[in-house]
């Protein structure tokens, strides 16, 4: 793992290097080497405002992985984008959205993988790959091509840490106007200190 700077001190740059393990844990000879490169974008405060994005014509963007950030006047972080928004390329967040109320868009989370079930309520929606590739070129799922597990189930999800590009898009159902409830229960592997 490399990584360069700007003039500010500010991580402009990190290129990764690895090779992927098949299920024998024996390395890939199908996928061969990984080298992704993340670019990072930052405002005149010297606020990040794209995270992992990627350089396309000279420009850093948010890419299929990136994430853009925006901030209010008092500099508090306001909303984060998590996948290109159609042919215009990414825009400022809708006003009003928080962080937060985000989730019920798809998106991938950043650690290696999660684990999620659903005790009660409507279970986790997610997209196969094919359908999050349209997704990130701005083309929205079709009800019938929305992934949902039942009450009970069990996914884990790899998210952005995974060793590949390849996170699985998710996100909780579209329950608030319906007046539903969920309990869930979501585990995260344990960080090596």
């Amino acid at each position: 793992m490399s990584w360069r700077y700007d003039a500010n001190g500010n991580i402009r740059s990190q290129s990764n290097v690895y090779s992927l393990l098949g299920g024998n844990g024996a390395v890939s000879t199908v996928d061969g080497q990984q080298s992704p490169t993340f670019w990072y974008r930052y405002d005149t405060m010297n606020r990040v405002v794209t995270d992992r994005g990627m350089l396309s014509g000279g420009q850093i963007v948010r890419g299929t992985v990136g994430v853009d950030l925006s901030y209010d006047a008092a500099g508090q972080r306001r909303c984060a984008a998590f996948r290109p928004r159609g042919r215009g390329g990414p825009g400022p967040c809708p006003a009003g959205t928080r962080h937060w109320r985000r989730r019920r868009r798809f998106h991938a989370d950043y650690v290696r993988a999660r684990l999620i079930t659903t005790y009660a309520g409507p279970g986790t929606q997610w997209l196969d790959a094919l359908t999050a590739r349209r997704l990130d070129a701005g083309i929205p799922p079709r009800r019938a091509e929305i992934r949902q597990l039942r009450t009970g189930q069990v996914g884990i999800f790899k998210g952005h840490d995974w060793p590949t590009t390849t996170p699985i898009l998710h996100r909780s159902p579209p329950i608030a106007r319906a007046g539903k409830a969920r309990l869930l229960l979501v585990v995260d592997p344990a960080k090596p200190d």
